[in-house]
């Protein structure tokens, strides 16, 4: 029987073609993309030093876009020419803010949230059933924020580019300081630990509309002893609506926790919605300061026998303020 081979053929393009095609490419185009500088102005917060700054970058309704630059100085972003920007500038060297928000006009900076628990073991329950730290009247269902740090901001909206620009943005503190003193503090040397929270602040900043949201919560912050039986302490925050502007509760409570060396823990509420509203921030000022008259500390309950009596719970004590 005679074997018969076959043969598959295939045509060979010629090596010189083959050649051709594999080095047929096009050049990257980069005509429609801009180099946009964007720097920071500190004129206005001389006193700013951050380490670390951030642009958000917003375009239609598309997520924005970060930037991160080292410094406070700004640096340089590659956009695409042909399109409309809003800038926000602000430092990002913090640590309890947070930020919120997709578009230009919803973009926010927010306060994390905290436990009183976690910030003083006053605060840690004694008894099964124990509700925790006890609360100024109208703030019950507030919740509890970290105060926010040191915060400056920028904005420069509508900006078209087309070619090479140079985004410069003012940049102001998001922030206020607001100062507690108490005086005649009786029977100071009887504490033991000390924690205050202010009630009706703002828990957020919208950078686009240059002021605080409505949305009320309580921020802790520390106060401690100084000279001639006072006390004193310093409080950060986004601010507050006025009560004109503010449908809802418009309350401002200070409420000053204390425990005491033989274990009593007692709080103090005072109402300083008018204080605040008095010293209301002028533009431009980022500082207020309250100052109230007396704060009445309970001498010590044990008669130097060396037994300090087991007191639970928390007892109230509201003070009038004369303004």
């Amino acid at each position: 029987m005679t074997m018969m081979k076959r043969y598959c053929t295939m045509s060979l393009l010629p090596l010189t073609v083959l050649l051709l095609l594999s080095c047929t490419h096009k050049d990257l185009d980069f005509s429609d993309r801009a180099s946009v500088l964007i720097t920071y102005d500190w004129s206005q917060s001389r006193e700013a030093s951050p380490e670390m700054m951030r642009a958000a970058v917003f375009s239609d309704n598309v997520q924005p876009v970060f930037f991160p630059f080292t410094g406070s100085q700004g640096g340089t972003v590659d956009l695409a020419k042909g399109h409309t920007y809003s800038f926000i500038g602000y430092n990002s060297d913090t640590e309890y803010i947070y930020t919120n928000g997709s578009t230009y006009d919803t973009f926010e900076f927010c306060c994390m949230p905290t436990d009183l628990a976690t910030l003083s073991p006053m605060f840690a329950p004694r008894r099964a059933g124990d509700s925790g730290a006890p609360r100024a009247l109208g703030s019950e269902n507030l919740e509890i924020v970290s105060e926010p740090d040191p915060l400056w901001y920028g904005v420069s909206p509508g900006i078209a580019i087309n070619g090479s620009e140079v985004i410069t943005m003012p940049m102001r503190s998001a922030v206020h300081y607001y100062t507690f003193t108490i005086k005649s503090v009786q029977n100071l040397s009887n504490v033991q630990e000390i924690l205050a929270t202010l009630s009706g602040m703002s828990m957020s900043f919208n950078p686009s509309q240059g002021r605080c949201t409505q949305t009320n919560c309580i921020i802790p912050f520390t106060m401690e002893a100084t000279a001639d039986n006072q006390l004193r302490g310093t409080l950060r925050s986004f601010g507050y609506f006025p009560k004109a502007e503010y449908a809802l509760e418009d309350t401002k409570s200070l409420v000053v926790y204390v425990q005491t060396g033989d274990g009593r823990r007692i709080y103090y509420t005072f109402d300083v919605t008018e204080a605040l509203d008095e010293a209301a921030v002028t533009p431009g000022s980022t500082d207020v300061e309250i100052e109230l008259k007396e704060l009445p500390i309970p001498k010590p309950l044990y008669n130097g026998s060396g037994l300090h009596p087991t007191v639970d719970g928390w007892q109230e004590v509201e003070v009038d303020i004369d303004l």
